[in-house]
């Protein structure tokens, strides 16, 4: 997906910058495709930009790190194949209740993950997912006497993420029943997250009740007595079955094909474009800054931040810029820092 603009009241020595920058946006949608995280598409993306920089004058830069893209955004179908295993493990845990612990565990583990790495874009679980090489690449346009009173920094990022399953199939819809679209597209998944969200909880909740039976607890007594927990232990020979659906629709979250990947070009190629029809406007038109800016154009994998993958750290002038280059699933930078 890419946008289109309709430029007006602009002046015709400006259009030119928006029409490069479009053409950028569609080169890398209709002509480059998919750009996985430190796959071919990416390289190719990033050595595009840095042609377009040298156009200019400007010689990128470029700096290899490793990235794990399962280890975020990317590897939300692992819950859902977590999901499918525990749902076939609740008919084993009813009649030995030590597998309830294993459940709980493993939901434990998949929670911080989840958190930690795919909403907090933490690094931390990076080790145990495979690795690839992606690359940051940055670009200075500095002042003729290379003197500068601040930076600017405008970026984008180069790699996409794995299409949304159910967004595809959804499509269909778009024209004649777009409401229909709307619950194929999202209700699927909510459904599934209830699922795993109820699979946990159920680990958990028996996981304790377990372990209050047998040191002999009053409440956990009462509790597995009772004829409602007798009730609820019948109805779990069944709701497993519905379970294993919801998950398999989080296991379909993404594509795991990489040649259906996003070839889109929203906020990712969308950015780089517009960085870099930014950067050469002021060089065509260095007086156009009322004051020295220092400019860099630079492109890094962060995702959604998107920082991952490390800690960086570049001194311009008299100043020190920090920032932090991330590899999970979805994305890559290009930042420009003028």
């Amino acid at each position: 997906m890419y946008f289109i603009w309709e430029v007006y009241y602009m002046k015709e020595e400006n259009r030119r910058y928006a029409e490069e920058a479009f053409e950028i946006v569609e080169h890398a949608a209709k002509k480059i495709g998919s750009r996985l995280p430190g796959s071919d598409g990416e390289k190719e993306y990033a050595a595009y930009m840095g042609d377009k920089l040298r156009s200019i004058g400007i010689e990128p830069v470029r700096e290899e790190f490793a990235v794990s893209p399962r280890a975020s955004i990317g590897g939300i179908p692992y819950a859902g194949y977590l999901g499918l295993i525990m749902s076939a493990l609740v008919y084993v845990a009813l009649h030995l209740s030590a597998v309830w612990y294993g459940m709980a565990l493993a939901s434990v583990v998949c929670w911080v993950w989840l958190i930690l790495s795919v909403f907090l874009y933490k690094t931390w679980f990076d080790m145990f997912f495979k690795q690839e090489i992606s690359q940051n690449t940055y670009g200075e346009l500095l002042p003729p006497d290379g003197k500068y009173d601040y930076t600017i920094i405008l970026s984008g990022h180069t790699d996409t993420s794995w299409c949304w399953r159910h967004s595809a199939h959804a499509s269909k819809f778009k024209k004649t029943k777009p409401a229909l679209g709307l619950v194929a597209t999202f209700a699927k998944v909510g459904f599934g997250v209830i699922c795993f969200l109820f699979l946990t909880a159920v680990s958990i909740a028996m996981t304790v009740i377990s372990s209050g039976v047998y040191f002999g607890e009053v409440w956990a007594l009462k509790i597995a007595n009772s004829a409602s927990f007798a009730n609820f232990l019948f109805a779990m020979h069944f709701l497993p079955v519905v379970t294993a659906i919801g998950c398999m629709f989080v296991v379909m979250w993404a594509d795991p094909n990489p040649r259906n990947a996003s070839r889109g070009a929203m906020d990712n190629a969308t950015g780089c474009a517009l960085s870099f029809a930014v950067t050469k406007y002021f060089h065509d038109h260095p007086r156009r800054r009322k004051r020295q800016p220092h400019g860099v154009l630079y492109g890094h994998r962060n995702p959604q931040s998107n920082e991952r993958s490390g800690h960086r750290t570049r001194t311009h002038g008299s100043r020190r810029h920090h920032f932090r280059q991330r590899g999970s699933g979805t994305s890559r930078f290009y930042r420009i820092y003028p």
